[in-house]
């Protein structure tokens, strides 16, 4: 019975956050009166202070446009320096707004490094390495939490396929706002029927109630599929964060059976390191500015699929991330590799029967 109270404060602490954050996201663009307040842009005025004006105005309205499309996805309860704090984490950007209440409650970017705290098991302490000299590490444990999919319907946020994780065990409920709505209906119900009796009969006869009529699953509950895609995952499980998370000078080799989240891992590796502002400050030490703007972007990746349909999954697993996904970026490694045998090394296939022609022609250069 205990898990189901604190379930019902979890569920209005998100459910008050999602109205909050659709009523006060403040959506902001730059004009060109702007430009002057932001000489460390690169904002010099003319055609090319203009064309950095157009970027960064369409960067916030893409900001903007996921936004208010996935506010948050997951909640966190949790101790920080031996205070408690309640962090909404969002997929990537973070509103300018901020919460309801600014002293113990925050937002978080799942790819930032503090963004790891959604990942750990509840009771489970770490340390976060911070910029900040003066408080270099910062001491974690975390309590509880829920992953969940936002959902704007009926003109109100719901947070749908929550997997609710407590000290007192694991739950799964499909929409907290029926959770809510039942949860109140039995509580009233209850009410009225015991009006003649003292309060610890009224708590008991509510306690029982709730215990036989509200259902709350225990355990995680399987995500029924509607359609064949790479399956969106916006937080990943402590093994897999600490991979995409490891710094981007590693190479690494992921291994694993079918399903066990290596392409989505790599996704999420890919997106942080394209973003210089998710990445540690050790990281990109020793770059100037433009080296790391350079190194650090977008467009400096390349992964290879063996099909054509799994190049389609890619592409909207990508789009869901914000990360840009061309055929440039993505390519089909049986067509790569002619390629590169043609263009790159100089050999050429011969007939039909795959054997290759030599060359004189050097392959490297001094």
């Amino acid at each position: 019975m205990e898990h189901k109270q604190v379930i019902k404060r979890i569920a209005e602490s998100i459910l008050s956050e999602l109205e909050y954050f659709s009523e006060n996201i403040n959506p902001h663009r730059i004009n060109r009166g702007d430009v002057l307040a932001y000489p460390e842009s690169a904002l010099t005025g003319g055609a090319q202070g203009l064309q950095e004006l157009g970027r960064v105005n369409a960067a916030m309205s893409q900001t903007n446009a996921q936004l208010q499309k996935e506010p948050f996805i997951a909640y966190v309860k949790a101790e920080v320096d031996g205070e408690i704090r309640f962090v909404y984490i969002c997929r990537e950007y973070i509103p300018k707004s901020g919460p309801q209440d600014k002293s113990t409650t925050m937002f978080a970017s799942y790819k930032a490094p503090f963004g790891q705290i959604v990942e750990q098991d509840v009771n489970t302490s770490f340390e976060l390495q911070t910029p900040d000299r003066n408080r270099p590490v910062k001491r974690i444990k975390v309590l509880e939490k829920d992953l969940f999919k936002p959902v704007h319907q009926a003109h109100s946020w719901d947070a749908m396929s929550n997997q609710i994780f407590l000290d007192l065990g694991t739950y799964s409920i499909e929409s907290l706002r029926q959770f809510i709505d039942d949860y109140l209906n039995i509580e009233s119900r209850n009410r009225d029927r015991t009006a003649t009796l003292s309060i610890e009969e009224i708590e008991a006869s509510l306690r029982k109630a709730l215990e036989q009529e509200l259902t709350v699953k225990e355990g995680l509950a399987r995500e029924i599929r509607s359609k064949i895609a790479l399956r969106d995952q916006p937080t990943l499980d402590t093994v897999q964060g600490s991979i995409f998370r490891l710094p981007v000078s590693i190479q690494l080799i992921i291994t694993g059976a079918p399903g066990t989240g290596k392409t989505t891992t790599l996704i999420k590796r890919i997106a942080q390191k394209s973003n210089p502002s998710l990445m540690t400050p050790s990281e990109i030490e020793g770059f100037s500015e433009d080296e790391v703007e350079e190194f650090f972007s977008d467009d400096r990746w390349v992964m290879y699929t063996p099909t054509e349909l799994l190049k389609i999954y890619l592409k909207e697993a990508f789009a869901i991330e914000g990360i840009p996904a061309s055929d440039k970026r993505i390519r089909i490694w049986n067509e790569e590799r002619i390629r590169i045998s043609r263009d790159v090394l100089k050999f050429s296939r011969v007939g039909d029967k795959g054997y290759f022609a030599r060359i004189t022609t050097p392959i490297l250069t001094v």
